[in-house]
């Protein structure tokens, strides 16, 4: 879980936190020596390294932002959906919003408004746990709800993940959404429920599987062994397989080649040579091997496309968009 303090924003409503008055905030602020995050609230410029990569920008900035919405609220909120999601760092996919998710009472008065999306929903204290001096929601209920408004493929994403972590029961959520009865996506969060699998890689894996089901391919199995000739290196795992017939996917994100806990001290070349000698080997069995990365997933038909070209059986029209 994500920490709630973040000791670089500047709070300009209160001098005594270090902040400057309003007209010299106002002041730093047309001389960019500032951003403002909300009202009231800054960020010292240039406080984000230019290579940071973006997903720890976006996310970064969605934390900011929850924290400087909590810090404008009389009452402790009660962060939720893809806020919530942030904080318990769950995988979210898709385009970002700029929104601060938070749940209300639903004879709650308050509305969605200033960037603030509000959820009027009952909340137990068993969905809540502490985050500083506010609430969010807990992996559980924050998947539950992600699985109700999320498109297929993300709210597999997110459940994959949190059941693979150990933050959420399948059992248990698959129950949980039974129990609402018949409210809006309560339908949706069960099939993701019933179609998670642990057994994912990544979230590009996830949504992967969960776009060959909207395609109607046949399932494939998942992280399959294949004994390795290659010296110093025991056996090799591929992404999906359907032995019947002799195809293997592999879904390539760009972390396997710039990541270091995928280089594991290797230079970008090096790894692909490796994962080139890897294919061989396989291709050696008799499988034919095809890849995909984000670009894929981003247009779904080309890797519908990409997959009739492999002999993958496909049934049903690309949709247009999986995020």
């Amino acid at each position: 879980m994500h920490e709630p303090d973040d000791p670089d924003l500047i709070d300009a409503r209160h001098p005594a936190r270090g902040a400057s008055p309003s007209n010299a905030s106002a002041r730093a602020l047309s001389r960019g020596e500032v951003e403002r995050i909300r009202r009231g609230i800054y960020l010292p410029a240039g406080r984000e390294p230019e290579e940071t990569p973006r997903h720890l920008t976006i996310e970064r900035a969605a934390l900011r932002q929850a924290v400087a919405v909590g810090l404008t609220r009389k009452r402790p909120a009660v962060f939720s959906h893809r806020t919530a999601a942030i904080i318990h760092g769950l995988p979210l996919l898709g385009p970002a919003t700029g929104l601060v998710d938070i749940v209300e009472p639903p004879d709650s008065a308050r509305r969605s408004k200033a960037g603030v999306r509000v959820h009027l929903a009952e909340a137990s204290d068993t969905d809540v746990m502490p985050w500083g001096a506010h609430f969010v929601t807990t992996p559980r209920r924050t998947a539950l709800d992600l699985a109700r408004t999320l498109p297929f493929a993300a709210a597999v994403a997110v459940l994959d993940y949190a059941i693979a972590n150990g933050l959420v029961d399948r059992l248990a959520i698959l129950d949980d959404a039974k129990s609402l009865g018949p409210v809006a996506g309560v339908a949706a969060a069960r099939r993701a429920i019933e179609f998670a699998d642990p057994r994912a890689g990544s979230p590009g894996e996830s949504a992967s599987r969960a776009l060959l089901a909207l395609l109607g391919c046949p399932p494939p199995e998942l992280q399959v062994v294949h004994r390795s000739p290659l010296p110093g290196i025991r056996h090799f795992e591929v992404d999906f397989e359907w032995p019947e017939l002799a195809r293997i996917g592999e879904f390539d994100g760009a972390g396997k080649y710039l990541k270091p806990e995928y280089l594991k001290g290797r230079s970008p070349g090096e790894v692909v040579v490796a994962e080139k000698r890897r294919e061989d080997a396989l291709r050696a069995e008799g499988a034919a091997v095809f890849r995909w990365g984000w670009p894929e997933l981003m247009q779904p038909h080309a890797l519908r496309r990409q997959l009739i070209e492999a002999g993958v059986p496909v049934r049903f029209a690309a949709p247009r968009t999986l995020f």
